[in-house]
């Protein structure tokens, strides 16, 4: 936490209380771990504070003597140097991650976009070889079916062709047999 020794800093920011002895104490206001410089000048303020703060109780005086003034006002200067500092920096971060997080989300939302593409793209080359492959399964299967067919007919009309065919030696002796019947009715 920071302190500060100004009433008049006190009625200017909020976010703050007026401890015993006039001492401000200001909340919510963290300093950055790796900043090293506003931690020493923290560090001295609390110093000077607590310094200010035991004079205080030795004489008794609810507020800070002329004597220390422009020390305080100095100190509060700085406070409101590095508090503008602290929010422009934690500005500064907010814009980059907002930043970061809509790139990731434009950069997600393109990844997406191509791997529906993809996608829709196979599965669109899927179908188109399934339709192919079935055409030509149909027309494979349609012509074995029609040369089934013929070799049918064909084999249907060669046993018709040979159950007709009378050997030559019977037609003969039919014929004969046929004359001799015919002679006797004749004469």
């Amino acid at each position: 936490m920071k302190l500060s020794l100004s009433r008049t800093f006190a009625c200017s920011c909020p976010g703050r209380h007026i401890a015993k002895r006039g001492l401000i104490v200001l909340k919510g206001t963290e300093l950055l771990p790796n900043n090293k410089a506003i931690t020493a000048r923290v560090t001295s303020e609390k110093k000077f504070a607590l310094q200010l703060s035991a004079l205080q109780a030795r004489t008794s005086a609810p507020y800070i003597d002329d004597e220390n003034q422009l020390a305080v006002q100095r100190l509060v200067a700085e406070n409101q140097l590095a508090m503008q500092r602290l929010a422009g920096e934690n500005k500064r971060e907010m814009e980059r991650l907002v930043y970061d997080n809509k790139q990731a989300m434009e950069r997600l939302v393109y990844d997406n976009k191509q791997a529906m593409e993809c996608l829709v793209y196979d599965n669109k080359r899927a179908m188109e070889r399934l339709v192919y492959d079935n055409k030509r399964e149909m027309e494979r299967l349609v012509y074995d079916n029609k040369r089934a067919m013929e070799r049918l007919v064909y084999d249907n009309n060669n046993k018709s062709h040979q159950e007709i065919r009378v050997p030559p030696m019977i037609v003969v002796g039919l014929c004969v047999l046929l004359r001799l019947l015919l002679l006797p009715a004749a004469n």
